[in-house]
This record gives structure tokens, C-alpha cells and sequence, in this order.
């Protein structure tokens, strides 16, 4: 410990140093104004036998829809 207050320019050319390669690292961070985002998507396809999509959904629609709801971002 005495030898950092026994020579203070090495703390300041490591700050110096520290600062300066900080700095270059940030101007070379990527940046984008519009990132490449993809929004997470299910499909779910079901058969119906013989009944028509209208009455598929009446009937199961709405157990299949809030199931759906219960999935985490994390768990896809």
C-alpha cells in the first residue's frame, strides 16, 4: 500500500490507461438505430374431424387460447 502513495503515476497511467482502452471499447460497441428483433410466434394447428372451424372454436377455443396465455416468454 505505502508504494502506491510512494509513486502516484503509476495510478494515474493506470487510470490513464483504464480510461483510454474504456473509451476505445465503447466507440467500437455495435450500435444499430433499428436492432434485429424477432417476436416469439406459436403455431398451433389442431384436427377437427368433422365439425366446421366456426363451431371447433366455440367449443374449444377459448381452453386452447388460455393455455396458451399461461406460456412463459422463457419456456418457448
Amino acid at each position: 500500500m505505502h508504494r502506491i502513495y510512494n509513486s502516484p503515476i503509476k495510478v494515474y497511467v493506470t487510470i490513464l490507461l483504464v480510461g483510454v482502452i474504456g473509451i476505445f471499447c465503447f466507440l467500437k460497441l455495435p450500435l444499430t438505430l433499428f436492432p434485429r428483433v424477432s417476436k416469439p410466434s406459436i403455431i398451433v394447428t389442431m384436427q377437427y374431424g368433422s365439425l366446421s372451424p366456426s363451431e371447433f372454436r366455440s367449443l374449444y377455443g377459448s381452453e386452447i387460447e388460455s393455455g396458451i396465455d399461461q406460456l412463459k416468454s422463457n419456456s418457448l
